[in-house]
């Protein structure tokens, strides 16, 4: 009886891709949910968002640049074979984040008035943006370990909208809070 040991070649560890996969369900579970008036400019929400739309539009590519570079961060064989470009994407990565959660407090402070999505939002881009901090400063001493640890946070800001549902309403729509 031929056994194949855990360290060999020829043994496959899927669950890296069954996560990948899970991930790329819900993302296109809330694509489909609550970011459907993205292709279709007659929906209401347009009327909303039209004051910061291109904060918005920063924030989006921003964060959709962290989202698609993250998984990348998980590859050993990249890590090990292409480290030059390892680091680069891990610095695009960070910028990235740097962008899309500040972006995301600044929206959430100014143009919405529902006070528990603006805690969730703070939460969440907080928690992005301690993650990526944390896996630049740990880089030295543990580089395998580095955005494994903040690619999850934006991922879980994905499941919890597609658990939410869609949004139906949005109080006080296009009016942007005074800023004191």
């Amino acid at each position: 009886m031929t056994m194949t040991q855990p360290g060999s070649p020829t043994a496959r560890d899927y669950r890296k891709w069954v996560l990948f996969v899970v991930m790329g369900v819900v993302t296109l579970m809330v694509l489909s949910i609550d970011e459907r008036f993205l292709v279709d400019r007659t929906d209401e929400e347009w009327q909303h968002i039209a004051p910061f739309q291109w904060w918005l539009l920063a924030h989006g590519l921003a964060g959709f640049m962290a989202l698609a570079i993250g998984p990348f961060q998980f590859s050993e064989r990249l890590r090990r074979k292409h480290t030059a470009l390892h680091r680069v994407l891990g610095r695009i990565y960070i910028g990235a984040i740097c962008v899309a959660a500040p972006l995301a407090i600044y929206i959430g402070n100014n143009w919405d008035d529902d006070r528990a999505s603006a805690i969730e939002g703070w939460a969440q881009a907080g928690g992005w943006m301690l993650c990526g901090a944390g896996a630049r400063l740990r880089h030295e001493a543990q580089p395998s370990s580095g955005i494994v640890s903040g690619w999850p946070v934006p991922m879980a800001s994905l499941s919890f909208s597609s658990w939410r549902g869609p949004r139906t309403s949005f109080p006080g729509t296009g009016r942007p809070k005074s800023i004191s």
